[in-house]
Parts: C-alpha cells; sequence; structure tokens
C-alpha cells in the first residue's frame, strides 16, 4: 500500500521473490484494517495539530479565541487532482495552517465505486435480480466511496465549502484565504450558505495572496509581453518577425528570471509594513534595472552607506558611483516598450494586491503535502477513494519511513533521557517543560538528526523551541558522566537508555543513581524520546 500497489502488485512481487503470498480476500482483509486504523491515528493526529496551533496563536502571536471559544486562523488552501486536465475522478484538498504549517483537516472526493460498478453490471447481466440488487444498495450505502457527482473541476470547490463548515466544530474560523489568484475554492466559500459564507456578514474570509505565486505572475506577464512580434526589414530587404521586446540587453531569460527574484525579494523585505512602502520597494527593482548613465532612476532604492544599490551607496559615502554598464542585470528598452513592461508591474502593485501580500505567506508546505500524497498514491497506476484516504492519512507523517512505521505499528519510545538526574544531587524533572524552566541547566543527545531534530525544530511549542536551541551534541559516556555530575540531561531512546542505565548504572541489589523521566515523547512513528 505505502508503494500504491495494490493486489496484483503485491501479487507479482511476491513471485519475483519466490514468496507464498496470500489470496485476495485476505489481502482485502488486511488492506480495510490497515486503512480503517491508519485513518484513525490520523484524526488524534489532526486534534494534536489543532491544539498546537490554538498554543501557537496564543503565546507567540498573542491572538486569543474571542467569547465564543472560536480562534481566528490563517489558512492556505488547495485542490490537488489524481489525472490532469478536467476528467479526474478522485480529488483532495488540506487546509494548513500559515503559521506553523500544520494540517488542520482535509478532504477527499470520489466520483467512481469499482464496486457499485462490478454489481450494476451484473445487475445489467441479470445476474442478480432487481430485489437483490435494492438490497444490496441499502446496504452498501454506509460504505460506497462516491462522496461527490459533480464536474472534476468542481472537486477542489466543493472539498473547500466542506472544510469550512466543519472548522467551527473544530473551535476555529479560518478568516484568511492564503490560494491561487484566480481561486474558484475562495469564490465557492464565501458564497456558501446562500452568499452568507461560512461565518456570515459579521466574520468575512479574507483572500490573501502566495507570494511565490505573485512573483511568478510577474514572470510569466514578461514573458508573454516577449512574445509580441513586429516585423521589420533586414539589410537584404527581407521582412521578418522578430520579438519586440527581446534580445541583447532586453528582456533575455536571465533578466525575467533576476527580476521575478528582486520581486519576492522586495516583498518579503516589507512584511507587515505598509502598501506603499511594499510597492516603492518593488519598483525600486525595475527602476534600478532599467537605468543608465543617460538617465538613472535610483530614487526609489535605499539611500545610506548599507543600501544594496551601488549608486545610492557610492552617493552616501562621497564617491563617484560606478557606470551603470557594469550591473550585472540591466535593460535597456525605448520609452514606449519601457511603459509596456511597467504596466504589468503596476497591475501586480495595486493597492488590493499589496494588501494581500502584506503578511508574506507562501503555499510551499501545500506543494510539500500533495507531493507526498501522491508518492503513496501514483498518479500513473488506478486508485480509488480508500487508496486516497490512505494516501492523505500517510502523507500527514514527516517522512516516507514515518509512515511505514505506522502501517507496521513498530513505534518505539526515546525517554527524555534527558532526566538522568542524581538523586539527591538533582531535582527531578519529568517534563521538558520542567527542564528548560530549572536554571543553569543544560542537556544533551548522542545525535540531532532524524526525526528528533524534524519534531523539535518544527514545533511550535515555545518549551520545545528553547529545548532544540540550546541541545548539546555529547557522545553517551560524556552526557552520562554530566549526568552523575547533576545539572544536565541526555536524551536518547527510552529502551536503549533502560538498558543502558541497566546494564552500567545499577549495582548487584537494583539500586541506581539514574532516576528515569515518567515523560515519554513519542517522535510520530518509529522513534521518540523521553526523560532520564
Amino acid at each position: 500500500m505505502l508503494f500504491g500497489l495494490a493486489y496484483s502488485g503485491v501479487e507479482k512481487l511476491c513471485g519475483l521473490l519466490s514468496l507464498r503470498h496470500f489470496t485476495r480476500s485476505v489481502y482485502m482483509q488486511y488492506a480495510n484494517y490497515i486503512n480503517k486504523k491508519t485513518i484513525e491515528h490520523t484524526k488524534y493526529l489532526l486534534e494534536q495539530s489543532r491544539k498546537a496551533v490554538f498554543k501557537y496563536y496564543t503565546q507567540v502571536l498573542d491572538r486569543h479565541p474571542d467569547e465564543d471559544g472560536l480562534l481566528d486562523v490563517d489558512v492556505s488552501f488547495d485542490g490537488t487532482w489524481h489525472t490532469r486536465g478536467h476528467s479526474s475522478l478522485f480529488g483532495a484538498g488540506a487546509v494548513i495552517d500559515a503559521n506553523t504549517g500544520l494540517i488542520l483537516d482535509y478532504e477527499t472526493a470520489g466520483k467512481v465505486c469499482q464496486l457499485c460498478n462490478y454489481n450494476k453490471a451484473r445487475h445489467d447481466r441479470k445476474e442478480m435480480t432487481d430485489t437483490e440488487y435494492a438490497r444490496w444498495k441499502e446496504c452498501h450505502a454506509p460504505t460506497c466511496q462516491v462522496n461527490y457527482t459533480g464536474t472534476s473541476g468542481g472537486m477542489e470547490a466543493a472539498e473547500a465549502v466542506a472544510c469550512w463548515n466543519r472548522s467551527l466544530s473544530h473551535e476555529m474560523r479560518y478568516i484568511s484565504f492564503i490560494g491561487d489568484g484566480d481561486s474558484s475554492a475562495y469564490s465557492a466559500v464565501i458564497s456558501s450558505n446562500n452568499g452568507e459564507g461560512p461565518y456570515g456578514k459579521e466574520h468575512i474570509v479574507e483572500k490573501m495572496e502566495c507570494i511565490n505565486h505573485v512573483a511568478k505572475r510577474l514572470g510569466n506577464g514578461l514573458r508573454n509581453l516577449r512574445k509580441e512580434t513586429q516585423t521589420v526589414k533586414t539589410k537584404s530587404g527581407k521582412s521578418v518577425k522578430r520579438s519586440l521586446l527581446g534580445g541583447q540587453k532586453k528582456l533575455t531569460d536571465k533578466v525575467i528570471t533576476r527580476l521575478q527574484f528582486y520581486f519576492r525579494r522586495s516583498i518579503t523585505r516589507k512584511v507587515n509594513t505598509s502598501e506603499e512602502e511594499m510597492r516603492n520597494d518593488i519598483l525600486s527593482s525595475f527602476e534600478h534595472c532599467s537605468s543608465s548613465d543617460a538617465n538613472p532612476k535610483h530614487h526609489l532604492c535605499p539611500k545610506s552607506s548599507e543600501s544594496w544599490c551601488f549608486y545610492q551607496k557610492a552617493l552616501a559615502l562621497g564617491k563617484e558611483p560606478q557606470s551603470h554598464s557594469e550591473m550585472k542585470v540591466s535593460f535597456n528598452l525605448l520609452p514606449d516598450q519601457l511603459q509596456l513592461v511597467r504596466k504589468v508591474y503596476e497591475r501586480l502593485t495595486n493597492d488590493d494586491m499589496m494588501k494581500r501580500c502584506l503578511k508574506g505567506h507562501t503555499q510551499n508546505p501545500k506543494e510539500s503535502f500533495h507531493s507526498r500524497v501522491w508518492l503513496y498514491s501514483p498518479k500513473h497506476r488506478n486508485t480509488s477513494k480508500n487508496k486516497l484516504d490512505f494516501a492523505v492519512a500517510c502523507a500527514m507523517a514527516v517522512g516516507w519511513w514515518l509512515a511505514a512505521c505506522l502501517v507496521l505499528g513498530s513505534s518505539y519510545r526515546s525517554s527524555l533521557i534527558s532526566h538522568l538526574v542524581v538523586a539527591g544531587k538533582s531535582p527531578v524533572i519529568n517534563t521538558v517543560e520542567d527542564l528548560v524552566g530549572r536554571h543553569g541547566w543544560g542537556w544533551g543527545t548522542p545525535r540531532m538528526t532524524g526525526a528528533l531534530k524534524t519534531v523539535l525544530s518544527t514545533s511550535p511549542d515555545l518549551a520545545m523551541q528553547k529545548f532544540y536551541k540550546e541541545m548539546q551534541v555529547k557522545s553517551i559516556e560524556d552526557g552520562m558522566g554530566l549526568v552523575l555530575k547533576g545539572g544536565f540531561a541526555f536524551i536518547y531512546s527510552t529502551y536503549y537508555g533502560k538498558m543502558l542505565v541497566a546494564t552500567h548504572y545499577t549495582d548487584q541489589t537494583g539500586d541506581t543513581p539514574v532516576h528515569i523521566s515518567t515523560s515519554q515523547y513519542d517522535l510520530f512513528f518509529g522513534n521518540s524520546f523521553g526523560m532520564r
């Protein structure tokens, strides 16, 4: 299932390896069981994600729930389909918190059920009577995989409306919608409930832009502009069509790519400022790159001795600016041609667009999530809604091997071997919060890699953030030596830690100077840490 293979794939693999394999019915029993347990665990993960988001918004962003206990959250949403075009039978969409990257909810859509098709064909061939078929449909209805009957293009909008309508049951309002510029899902959300929106007129869902998509639009606009041609005559008198803005010292691919990069960097520099400041910073790169010795246009560039603009930096230092011909990125266009480029910039820097970009959000977590979904349910293979549900559930894990550990059920724990504390010399500590709150304490681990690093570095919890930043890398001997001196905690796998303590730090009577913490912290699947 993790490879996106069904029974036929498993059968072929077992045959190649000369292994005995099970029957299709046995495979389906195990597959359905694994799928059921995976989705159950996914519900638990979603609940933990929502709790983490609540904590992050209240403690870090200082944004608190209202009197009804509802928290306003900034989220991104985008749909993904099993096949390209407008004929996909399956799709999925996820709501992802914009500030933490945690998935808050998801919805899958299916337009076909193989079991329904199979039994309908049997009924059409008179292999089932009308009564038998009707009775089967009634029993099959609760587990039927068809939950959407509209067009394939409308899946994304239906998924978004379903997620937004469920948000209140999670004590959240998805008040900011980060999506593509022409997102049909956003239009569907704000027009739901007879035009009232998911939260009524008093809580309007605001459209925000992904700054990567906005910068990409600049590149696309300039490339489309470059495609425009004009008919000119060569020296031989032959008429040919040539690009109006392409060619040397004009809008080459290198120049457009750099302008697109400057556009995005200007937005990130001016996050949480004002529309005017952001627009001026964006236009400064356009004016800068279109300047010449005869016509320098650096009035919008930063004026200081540390400015990125060579012209303003030289003036601030009282020096003569270098020639514009030495600029790494520049283009030289006629005034009317330059005006065409300016219009592309003006279209993407109006007040409405700048307001949508002020928070500097991106859809990078969404792109990562989509790629993982189709890793477990490859687009070149047939799928079903059950397979898609399983793929979405697995994609919520940190990595491929974590999902494998989920299916195999081999999650082990690591203890805050961090609390290898010596009785009498150190107070007993059983949680990360206790540890980071103790003055003068240190902590370490043998390796700051893999799932431990991933979980700690991405945690929105303030205690975990401090825990990660001040983590020391120590060998087992050095770490345990510091533990025995007191004031130090060592993080290690729970089970290996217990073996270590029992083997090397326990006397013949069973006494040990090392305290093993009562708290254990799962690193999702396959690893975790606890305290000593």
